[in-house]
């Protein structure tokens, strides 16, 4: 721990879908972060969790869409906010309502959310299209947070909290599996004056000691997780409380969907971009 794995990979320029389907294949493994820029595809993980044999595995999967052999590099904790801010970190805007922007740049008039997330270790500055999603559907539904209980699971740097927070939450915890990530919210929670974000290290299991029950529920996370973690999600859920779920692709709608809808919850509205899928339900039960 300490270190980020960058698996870069060059898809046939042929095949236009190649990219996604490498993306796709590789969104099975623990990466976190997927950039693509001239026509060159770039995923991020923690480098702990890519033992040389996994490493191994992907490269043989991925071998037949790529234009030569993909390659790798470990980039140090220390370096991780510079490689954001000198090539990823531009600023992105949601719904002409909310911009994320990193703290050494400047504000833009005229935006409700002026929001500033420094990433440090942590993922989630709103580049992927999952958080965009996400975040238009809550700014959709922005009655859903007014006085609101949120919980926000896989929080990353927070900045879903942060929104709820802007949107009237009055409670919100935010969860994530890395140790630091606890921190990082916090740091962010300072930056954006937020008052009312408390951060925990831990899994969907953690929950069995939060007494607390919630009116919102954040999950963007990977669709193994969301679906075995679908019930104890749902038990913190209150009745009629909304759940807004992504980090799957348009083509596991089906089975989230039929997932949650066992549950109790019905499938109220869903948003796509790049193939990707956010989706919110609501808890009828």
């Amino acid at each position: 721990m300490g270190e980020f794995l960058e698996f870069t990979a060059i898809p046939f320029q042929a095949e236009e879908n190649y990219s996604d389907i490498i993306t796709a294949y590789l969104s099975e493994y623990p990466f976190d972060v997927f950039d693509t820029e001239n026509g060159t595809l770039k995923a991020y993980g923690i480098a702990s969790k890519f033992p040389d044999s996994l490493v191994a595995e992907i490269m043989e999967l991925v071998t037949p869409f790529v234009a030569e052999t993909p390659s790798t590099r470990l980039i140090p904790k220390e370096n991780w906010n510079e490689l954001w801010e000198t090539h990823y970190f531009e600023p992105i805007e949601v719904d002409n309502r909310v911009r994320v922007r990193a703290l050494f740049q400047t504000p833009k008039p005229g935006m409700e959310m002026d929001l500033i997330v420094q990433p440090k270790m942590s993922f989630g500055t709103g580049h992927h299209s999952t958080t965009q999603l996400v975040i238009s559907l809550m700014l959709q539904n922005d009655a859903d947070f007014a006085g609101a209980t949120v919980l926000d699971m896989g929080a990353g740097t927070g900045i879903l909290a942060i929104v709820a927070e802007k949107l009237g939450a009055e409670n919100i915890d935010a969860i994530d599996i890395e140790e630091w990530a606890a921190e990082n919210i916090d740091e962010n929670a300072q930056l954006n004056n937020c008052q009312h974000i408390h951060s925990f290290h831990g899994d969907a299991d953690s929950l069995k000691n939060n007494e607390q029950t919630f009116n919102v529920i954040l999950a963007n996370i990977h669709k193994q997780v969301l679906l075995a973690d679908a019930e104890k999600y749902l038990e913190k859920l209150t009745a009629n409380g909304s759940i807004y779920l992504s980090g799957f692709y348009l083509d596991d709608l089906k089975d989230i969907e039929d997932k949650y809808s066992k549950l109790g919850c019905k499938l109220m509205t869903h948003r796509t971009k790049l193939d990707w899928c956010a989706a919110h339900f609501l808890k009828t039960v």
